[in-house]
């Protein structure tokens, strides 16, 4: 994480809807790193946005409306970064 951008209140290790969740508030967004368990995971839309619904309604996210900055990977068996797994969303 660059050094201009203060993690202000970070959440690790958060499990929800089947995702790995960690939650790091900065200045000006909010990171959402997302860990998935299968390819499948990957590509369902619904089941993230679930997920980052119910974290808001939660209260992980305060109602400052700053952007929710979300970043995933997939690891495969051998605990390496799967290729062209990565994706990066503002919403």
């Amino acid at each position: 994480m660059p050094k201009n951008k203060r993690t202000i209140k970070p959440f690790q290790g958060i499990t929800v809807n089947g995702l790995k969740v960690s939650i790091f508030e900065l200045k000006e967004e909010y990171e959402v790193h997302v860990i998935f368990e299968s390819k499948a995971d990957v590509n369902d839309n619904e089941k993230l946005d679930n997920a980052i619904e119910y974290l808001s309604k939660e209260g992980y996210f305060d109602k400052t409306h700053k952007n929710i900055k979300v970043i995933g990977m997939k690891f495969n068996k051998k605990g390496n970064m799967d290729n062209g797994s990565f994706f990066s969303s503002n919403e």
